[in-house]
């Protein structure tokens, strides 16, 4: 007496991953290439857009998987689909975290950078021009060979007679690199005053420890045309 078979065409599980027996089974495309968009996808740590490599070797190990499962044993490779979904979810993941961390990282920069120069703005309105010459670093103002009193005459006439800010916008903020290798950080300011409308530059410098010192001011009365700097170094930068 024969047994018939099963009506359903049904493989029991342990026999549908024979990838070690070429003559009963191939393996799945789906999931070389699984296995491949998952290992490549390491390029993920280089820019942010690559994240998408590995998330589609996990899509493509998933369907690998069903795939083989309704393959009744034609198709093998189960162990390299789960492998790859398993290597793509940690890449990816991984990824993730670090490109999430640098741009944490660089908007704490550049908010710190803002509202460090809308600070200047202020305490040169106010006249306090001594206060913002004690936030360059000894060594720099050292090197500039001038002291507060010329700080103040190179800042001050854009502020006599100009009446009270109305208005203060950061309109650029940007990280730059010198031919030299100084990583410099410009803030261009616009000020409305009450009788003139100035725009500030202001020059902040990467330290050796990561911190940003300030390192230059320089202003210009728009409608007049007439610029007074206090120390700004020169670019020469690189975007």
């Amino acid at each position: 007496m024969t047994k018939d078979p099963d009506p359903a065409g049904i493989v029991p599980g342990g026999d549908l991953d024979r990838a070690t027996d070429p003559e009963y089974a191939a393996i799945s495309t789906k999931a070389v290439m699984a296995a491949a968009f998952s290992v490549v996808g390491a390029a993920a740590f280089l820019a942010a857009p690559f994240i998408m490599m590995p998330v589609v070797g996990i899509l493509l190990g998933l369907l690998a998987l069903r795939q083989i499962r309704s393959s009744a044993g034609v198709l093998a490779g189960r162990g390299i689909a789960w492998a790859a979904v398993g290597a793509g979810a940690a890449v990816a993941i991984a990824a993730a975290a670090y490109h999430g961390h640098n741009w944490l990282a660089e908007h704490r920069m550049f908010s710190d950078l803002e509202n460090r120069s809308y600070q200047v703005i202020d305490d040169i309105a106010a006249g306090r021009y001594a206060d913002v010459y004690a936030l360059m670093p000894e060594e720099f103002r050292r090197r500039q060979g001038a002291g507060p009193e010329q700080f103040r005459a190179r800042l001050a006439p854009l502020m006599k007679d100009a009446g009270s800010i109305q208005r203060r916008a950061l309109v650029t903020l940007q990280v730059t690199e010198t031919e030299d290798g100084q990583v410099l950080a410009p803030a261009e300011m616009h000020v409305d005053l009450e009788r003139r409308r100035l725009r500030f530059t202001i020059w902040f410098k990467q330290a050796a420890d990561g911190k940003w010192e300030l390192v230059g001011v320089a202003g210009e009365a728009v409608q007049e045309g007439r610029q007074h700097s206090a120390d700004a170094p020169e670019p020469h930068a690189h975007h």
